[in-house]
C-alpha cells in the first residue's frame, strides 16, 4: 500500500481568505498551478482554483478570494493512495489538501499520483489508443483565446491543443496563459465570447500558446504520462503520422485504470461532479444510464463494463448550463462522449444516443 505522504507535495503555496483574485491568478501563473488551498490562519477554508473561475465570465481582479472557494474533501499522510484516487474521481477536483492534526501540511494532486502511478498500477500493457478521447476538441491558430477559453470551459480542463487550417498540431494553449494576457492593465477579467464588450482583449491562440508535445496512437500510455509529468499538464495530444491530432490523453484517463476490486457482472456506473443537493441530477443520471446499459448489453454482447460520467455545472445569463464528459469501459471496448447543453437531461441522451450509433457501427463492420 503506498501512503499519501510518499506522492503529496509538501511545503504547500498558500493564500490567505483575505488575498486578492489578482494575487492569486499571479501565483498560480508564476508556479503553473491550477489551485491553491485557502486559509483563514491555521485553519483550512478550501481551494481557488482556474476550473471555478472559468464558470465565472466576469472578476473583479480586487475581488476578495473567500468570493470563490470551493469545498473539497481532504485526506491525512497516513491514507491510502487509491482512497485518493477514488475521491479525486467522484469530487471531480484536482488536487485534494492533505491535513494533520487539523494543520494542513501538503497536497497531494492527479499529476502527483501519475509520477507515481506505477507504483501501484502496471501501464506496460496500456496503449494510447486504449483509453483516449478519440473526439478531440482543439482550437485553431487564428481562433481567438475567447473561443479557447470556452472550449476549456465546457470541458472543465486548464489546456487545449492548438492546431493549424489542416488540423495539425502546432502547440498547446494554458488557461493561465490566456488569463495573463488578457489581464494585462485591466481591473477585470473576461472570459467567453459571449461578453461583447468593445474594450476587450482579441489575443490569437496561436500566438501565446507553448510548443507542440503530442503522442502517438499505439505509444505506450507511459510516454504520456511521463509528457504530462515533465511538462505540467493535464493532457497530451495523440497525433498520426501527419500530425493531425486524432485523440487526447488526459491524466484523468490514465488514473481511471485503476480499478480497486474485482469486475463483477453488470454495469458499474460512476457519477462525478455532484453536489449532495443534486438529488434530482444523481436520479435522472442513474435512470437514464441504467436504461443505456440494459440497451448496451443487448447491442455488444457484454455483460460488464463501466462508465464514468462527470458532471459540469456552471451559471450563465441567469440559467445553469451543463457539460458532461463519459469514457465507456467494456472488455476491448474504450469509447468517450462528451457533450453541452441547457437542458440536462437533453445532455445525456446526446451522450448515450452518441454511443449507441457508435456501437451499432462496429457491428456492421
Amino acid at each position: 500500500m503506498m501512503k499519501v505522504s510518499e506522492a503529496m507535495t509538501g511545503d504547500t503555496v498558500v493564500l490567505d481568505k483575505d488575498a486578492r483574485i489578482s494575487e492569486a491568478l499571479s501565483r498560480m501563473n508564476k508556479l503553473r498551478i491550477h489551485q491553491i488551498p485557502v486559509v483563514s490562519g491555521s485553519e483550512y477554508l478550501g481551494v481557488i482554483s482556474y476550473s471555478e473561475m472559468l464558470r465565472r465570465r466576469s472578476i473583479q481582479l480586487m475581488a476578495k478570494v473567500e468570493n470563490f472557494i470551493i469545498s473539497t474533501p481532504t485526506t491525512t499522510p497516513s491514507a491510502d493512495i487509491m482512497e485518493v484516487v477514488r475521491l479525486l474521481r467522484d469530487s471531480g477536483v484536482n488536487a485534494i489538501p492533505v491535513i494533520d492534526r487539523k494543520k494542513l501540511v501538503g497536497i497531494i494532486s492527479r499529476l502527483d499520483i501519475l509520477k507515481k502511478i506505477e507504483s501501484v498500477y502496471d501501464l506496460s500493457g496500456s496503449r494510447n489508443s486504449q483509453i483516449m478521447s478519440d473526439t478531440p476538441i482543439v482550437v485553431r491558430e487564428d481562433e481567438t483565446t475567447d473561443v479557447a477559453a470556452e472550449h476549456m470551459r465546457d470541458l472543465g480542463e486548464s489546456e487545449i491543443p492548438v492546431v493549424d487550417r489542416d488540423g495539425k498540431l502546432t502547440g498547446i494553449l494554458r488557461m493561465d496563459s490566456i488569463v495573463a494576457a488578457v489581464k494585462q492593465g485591466k481591473d477585470r477579467v473576461r472570459f467567453g465570447e459571449y461578453i461583447g464588450y468593445s474594450d476587450k482583449v482579441k489575443v490569437a491562440a496561436g500566438s501565446i500558446s507553448d510548443g507542440p508535445l503530442s503522442a502517438k496512437l499505439f505509444d505506450p500510455v507511459r510516454i504520456s504520462a511521463d509528457l504530462m509529468t515533465k511538462h505540467n499538464l493535464h493532457m497530451i495530444p495523440v497525433v498520426d503520422d501527419d500530425q493531425r491530432v486524432v485523440g487526447i490523453v488526459g491524466v484523468s484517463d490514465v488514473l481511471d485504470l485503476i480499478s480497486p476490486g474485482e469486475e463483477k457482472e453488470g454495469m458499474l456506473i460512476e457519477v462525478s461532479g455532484l453536489t449532495p443537493d443534486d438529488d434530482d441530477l444523481y436520479d435522472i443520471t442513474y435512470f437514464m444510464a441504467s436504461k443505456f446499459s440494459a440497451k448496451f448489453a443487448k447491442l455488444s454482447g457484454h455483460n460488464s463494463g463501466k462508465l464514468n460520467i462527470h458532471i459540469i455545472k456552471y451559471k450563465e445569463s441567469g440559467g445553469i448550463k451543463y457539460s458532461i464528459r463519459t469514457r465507456l469501459l467494456s472488455g476491448n471496448l474504450a469509447m468517450t462522449e462528451s457533450s453541452a447543453d441547457w437542458n440536462f437531461g437533453k445532455c445525456l441522451s446526446e451522450i448515450f444516443d452518441g454511443y449507441e450509433s457508435r456501437i451499432r457501427k462496429e457491428k456492421e463492420r
